[in-house]
């Protein structure tokens, strides 16, 4: 008998949880398609039984949404006399209440909600924030400032104060609050910064958040000179906005205040030559240098002076004889100095560059660089970058095959190393330029294999263009002259380049170089400085030749003349952009995405020295 019972206690079970699932299957279907008086009945059989909050929820949803007011108002108010602490569910009440057109008992809530919570500092910061989460940020404001009147607190309020203020949009108040954080206590530096940084648009300087806060910190920085802090936010506003400039002098006044020996100034040196802005670099290494040979960064301040001044000349190319001459001296001086030894070689190479590439003193370069190659105690890789040096200067001078012999040098010594590859890229290109185009393929096809992705790159493009413009006579020829303008503009010889380029479009109209030709036409303009020049060339390539090899390399250099040479944020920003969507497959598509995304604005990691901002 026992076991009937037990049998049919079980089957009777089983039914009963069959027809729950039924029920919840069949609540939400009609739930989903929108027919609530049918979802209602369902939903008030699962509720009797299942009580959860899911079900809850979608039981009041039913009665509302059928205008049953009344039952929601009883359902709602039963709940909460069962769960007092609750405090979602009772601002789910008050909401009620608001669409139901009873506003007196929502605020009676409201009123009791932010009464009570003023007992500890927790279930204020609790009660503001729900208040902020169902959109009722004047309680939300309200209950923080009844908090502070009642506990007087100060700097545990200011954050919550300041983003009550950000919602309402009252940004003075809002900067107040944050200030008033840090007015006794900096240990709030970095969250200052960090609630700032998510809401400046850096980019974008006429921003009214930028300039209120801009001068608000001027004013606190005038009324409380003897505090550090509101100095150190200035100079991190400035750089956040690359206003390299003003920051140097805050930054300068900062260190001569509180005597700070030009630690903080060299950074900004080093953050400004980073971001090619040389004018602020080379000012905040003059004042370091000026502290005296006793201050630790003397030494460092002026390898980097001297280096802004390579950089001023190698990267703007735009410079004058006097000062060629007087970076000359300078470099002379400072080698002098020091003494020609390893530790000042890349001081050599610079200055070695400075006299070939751009003083027209090929054969001083290469004598100084021979004899740096005497130097005491040189490592094989500082050895192998002088003959580098030296190759280069010779293809310059017009010793090719000189320069071929330092290349297979450097190769032979360094056969599985970047520099062994970058050696054996120029040597072919040696033979590219002599016209021996199957030996120069067939060293382009080894680097294609190269683990550099650049020399691989390279490689590629210059094996590709062999290949589809070398074969018939006519070819040959119009290949070869082709090479030989190719050697001239890397000899700086740049009208009789353009000539042959152009020889070749009037003898060999049809010929495929011409992609190649408004390339090089491009890159030569970039050596000389002509950036306007540069990006007409790369455009026709682009309007003519979009499908071809070199049409991202076209696009991505446009891209780095608006963004670094001619500082058109807007037009670098699209260029980019375009790269991403209409290259997807380029070697610059992970590059421009990057820099798309720092130039829109957004955070990037900080492990990208060139574009990362100072923020200590």
């Amino acid at each position: 008998m026992k076991i009937v019972f037990l049998l049919f206690f079980l089957c009777f079970y089983n039914l009963l949880i069959s027809q729950s699932k039924e029920d919840i299957k069949l609540g939400q279907e009609y739930y989903i398609q929108g027919e609530f008086d049918k979802a209602l009945v369902y939903y008030k059989k699962i509720y009797r039984k299942n009580d959860s909050k899911v079900y809850f929820t979608r039981y009041l949803d039913c009665l509302i949404k059928t205008n049953n007011s009344k039952s929601a108002e009883k359902l709602l108010l039963k709940r909460v006399k069962s769960q007092k602490e609750n405090l979602d569910l009772k601002l789910t009440l008050a909401q009620f209440y608001i669409t139901d057109n009873k506003s007196d008992k929502a605020t009676k809530i409201f009123q009791e909600l932010s009464t009570n919570s003023l007992n500890n500092l927790l279930n204020v910061q609790k009660t503001y924030k729900a208040f902020i989460s169902i959109n009722q940020i004047s309680w939300a404001k309200k209950t923080l400032e009844e908090a502070r009147k009642k506990n007087k607190t100060g700097n545990n309020l200011n954050l919550d104060f300041a983003i009550v203020y950000d919602l309402l949009g009252d940004e003075e108040n809002m900067i107040k609050e944050m200030l008033d954080l840090i007015e006794d206590d900096s240990f709030y530096k970095n969250k200052v910064i960090k609630f700032f940084s998510e809401r400046i648009n850096f980019n974008n300087k006429e921003s009214s958040l930028y300039k209120k806060l801009k001068t608000a910190l001027l004013r606190k920085n005038q009324k409380n000179s003897d505090k550090i802090i509101y100095t150190e936010l200035l100079i991190w506003l400035f750089l956040q906005s690359e206003n390299y400039n003003a920051a140097l002098i805050q930054s300068i006044a900062l260190d001569k205040r509180f005597r700070l020996n030009g630690e903080q100034v060299m950074k900004i040196g080093e953050l400004s030559l980073n971001n090619q802005n040389y004018k602020a670099a080379k000012k905040a290494f003059s004042y370091v240098l000026s502290l005296g040979k006793q201050n630790d960064l003397y030494t460092w301040a002026e390898i980097l002076s001297l280096k802004c001044l390579f950089l001023e000349i190698t990267d703007t190319k735009q410079y004058t004889e006097q000062e060629i001459n007087h970076c000359i001296n300078e470099y002379e001086n400072i080698i002098q100095k020091q003494g020609m030894n390893r530790k000042n070689l890349f001081l050599i190479i610079q200055l070695s560059d400075i006299y070939a590439f751009y003083a027209n003193q090929a054969e001083k370069a290469i004598k100084i660089l021979n004899k740096a190659l005497k130097t005491s105690y040189l490592t094989d890789i500082q050895k192998a970058n002088i003959k580098m040096k030296s190759a280069d200067i010779n293809v310059v001078k017009g010793d090719i095959w000189e320069a071929s012999l330092l290349y297979m040098q450097i190769e032979s010594d360094f056969k599985f190393e970047k520099i062994g590859e970058e050696a054996k890229f120029k040597n072919a290109k040696i033979f590219y330029y002599n016209g021996e185009f199957k030996y120069a393929q067939s060293q382009l096809n080894i680097l294609k294999e190269s683990t550099s992705k650049l020399i691989a790159n390279d490689a590629m493009q210059l094996s590709v263009l062999i290949t589809e413009n070398y074969g018939s006579d006519s070819n040959y020829i119009a290949m070869n002259w082709f090479a030989k303008a190719e050697l001239l503009i890397a000899q700086h010889l740049y009208k009789e380049a353009f000539l042959t380029f152009d020889t070749i479009a009037r003898v060999y109209p049809s010929s495929g170089l011409k992609d190649e030709i408004l390339y090089l036409k491009g890159n030569a303009m970039e050596e000389q400085g002509k950036w306007t020049e540069a990006l007409t060339f790369y455009q026709k390539l682009i309007n003519k030749h979009a499908f071809d090899i070199l049409a991202d390399n076209a696009l991505f250099r446009i891209g780095e003349i608006y963004h670094y040479k001619l500082k058109q944020v807007e037009k670098a920003s699209e260029t980019y952009k375009r790269i991403m969507v209409e290259y997807p497959g380029s070697l610059y598509t992970t590059e421009s995405r990057k820099r798309f995304r720092i130039l829109r604005g957004d955070k990037i990691s900080d492990d990208n020295p060139e574009y990362r901002k100072w923020n200590n």
